[in-house]
């Protein structure tokens, strides 16, 4: 950005005081530039997904995609070598499990569980112990647990934790079906959100290694917040939003990244890795956990709270047409000091202002 006395910074920090009015016309300032902002990308990506849904399909050469290519090339991220990942899958009952299942079986009724209670309780020497843990359950547990403990693979083996073999591999938010792609989290909590569970089900984690530094797209990014909402958004499985994500999580794979970090909208403060190259982790381990509770927060939007109100109130019954006139001559100078200055980096200048 060019810097001169007339930056967007001086004629904003003119705005920032204590007076009610002047606070207002702050803040309402720097949302009008955020939403610009937002709308006319909003605007392109609308264009660019409308022509790669029902115009041309695999010769595209939007201007919104190489845009986002050189902003993401000026600041790409680095994923050191050894860092940590983990991936969730829903699953089912283990072998483990399987096995004490069988172990400690029943026929189901109250009366075959206190049937089986007594047999444990009345073992009273180790001869006891021993005739179950050698017998063909008993043995079964014992060869499963000894394997999981040297392993270290609890819930879903190696095999199975990792990215799907290309004829399993669906259509999601960065690959075209029977493109293998490995989605990862940077966190446990993340991970498990990602996949959806319910209460009581069981969901196994594994723990990934990356094997080299790796060069991430980072749509974490305060420069990309209007790119990341739009690719964090939830899809399920929706043509319409997944698609036009795929090509650009191709563009950004020929650009010479690694794989893309985004936000997760299913998890607050949440971060997402999708790798292009599933051989870009080694996977270490996994666990096994169930599902206790699942928690959701929301926020009211109408009827607005009371303090809320208090403020409307405050500038509507105010001087009204000093309001304007006072906006009207901050537009006229934010032209004047933005002459030449992108969107974006009217957006960036107007974020760094907001957060100190």
């Amino acid at each position: 950005m060019k810097g001169n006395d007339n930056s967007i910074e001086k004629y904003l920090r003119q705005f920032e005081r204590d007076e009610p009015q002047y606070k207002t016309i702050y803040f309402l300032l720097i949302f009008l530039m955020k939403m610009h902002y937002g709308l006319e990308f909003d605007k392109k990506w609308s264009e660019f997904s409308k022509e790669i849904l029902s115009i041309n399909r695999f010769n595209i050469s939007h201007p919104v995609i190489s845009d986002i290519i050189d902003n993401l090339n000026k600041s790409p991220l680095k994923l050191s070598r050894n860092s940590t990942l983990y991936r969730a899958q829903k699953t089912k009952n283990s072998a483990l499990e399987k096995y004490i299942y069988q172990l400690f079986a029943t026929d189901g009724t109250l009366e075959g569980v206190f049937s089986l209670l007594d047999k444990w309780l009345s073992i009273d020497n180790k001869s006891d112990v021993d005739a179950i843990l050698t017998s063909k359950d008993g043995k079964n547990f014992c060869d499963e647990f000894m394997k999981c403990k040297k392993s270290g693979f609890w819930g879903l083996n190696k095999k199975y934790s990792g990215a799907p073999p290309a004829e399993k591999t669906k259509s999601n938010r960065a690959n075209p079906q029977g493109i293998r792609y490995l989605y990862a989290a940077e966190d446990t909590e993340t991970t498990i959100a990602e996949v959806r569970p319910t209460i009581n089900e069981r969901v196994s984690i594994a723990t990934l290694k990356t094997k080299k530094t790796l060069r991430l797209a980072d749509l974490t990014s305060d420069k990309n917040t209007t790119l990341a909402r739009i690719f964090s958004k939830v899809a399920l499985g929706d043509e319409e939003t997944y698609l036009p994500m795929q090509y650009l999580a191709e563009r950004i794979k020929i650009s010479g990244f690694d794989g893309i970090r985004y936000k997760s909208s299913l998890h607050d403060g949440g971060v997402n890795i999708v790798l292009f190259n599933p051989n870009s982790c080694k996977i270490t381990s996994s666990e096994l956990r169930t599902i206790d509770k699942i928690l959701y927060q929301s926020s009211r939007q109408f009827p607005f709270e009371r303090d809320q109100e208090d403020m409307i109130h405050s500038v509507y019954n105010g001087d009204y047409g000093q309001l304007i006139t006072t906006i009207a001559t901050i537009r006229d100078e934010l032209k004047k000091s933005i002459a030449g200055i992108s969107l974006e980096e009217a957006n960036n200048q107007t974020n760094s202002n907001s957060a100190t």
